[in-house]
């Protein structure tokens, strides 16, 4: 289902199959909005330009914005996330969250799935990925795609933590009101999902 391998600089590629039904049969002249809650990547870049016309990196999670967003509880932290995704009149078609979800509390995933959907089309298609490994890397992951269905991996630090061992059933229940219409679990240890909005 998955394959792994090796190339230069530490990088690390899996199969991403998921990942390869969110991009299939995309039309590029369908003016496509894009949202991508992890850093700035010119290889990520590139292949939204393939198909979309707007595209948008929010590092929801990126070094100190992680510890001081997952510290708050509730309403200020609904009120930093409508400040780091606001409402604009255009909303997203395709989402990608990467493993983000895996560092925030049940309160804070529901909280930030609710308001992926209120700045998401009805329709859109959000893709995310959650760690089945007792350990995680302490700080979110970067991930840059490399082709239709497959991504590199890159580790920003050298320690772990514990993994929340998520379950699918609890990870469907955190994406609400998002429906989840593809779960698969890959060998190397992720769960990637693909869930539309509406």
């Amino acid at each position: 289902m998955g394959s792994t391998s090796g190339s230069g600089g530490g990088e690390i590629t899996h199969h991403s199959p998921a990942l390869e039904q969110l991009f299939e049969r995309l039309d590029p002249e369908s003016g496509l909005r894009v949202l991508d809650l992890g850093p700035a990547a010119r290889r990520n870049l590139e292949h939204y330009s393939t198909f979309a016309t707007r595209v948008r990196f929010v590092d929801l999670l990126g070094g100190g914005a992680r510890r001081d967003l997952t510290i708050l509880e509730d309403e200020a932290f609904a009120l930093r996330l409508a400040g780091l995704l606001p409402l604009d009149d255009e909303a997203y078609d395709l989402v990608l969250s990467w493993d983000r979800f895996n560092y925030l509390n049940e309160t804070q995933a529901a909280l930030v799935a609710r308001h992926l959907a209120a700045v998401a089309a009805h329709g859109a298609k959000l893709h995310a990925m959650i760690v089945t490994t007792p350990t995680m890397s302490a700080e979110p992951m970067r991930y840059q795609i490399v082709g239709p269905g497959e991504i590199a991996y890159f580790t920003t630090s050298p320690d772990v933590v514990p993994a929340p061992d998520l379950s699918a059933a609890r990870m469907e229940r955190w994406l609400e009101p998002f429906r989840v219409t593809r779960s698969v679990i890959l060998r190397h240890g992720v769960r990637e999902l693909l869930a539309v909005s509406g």
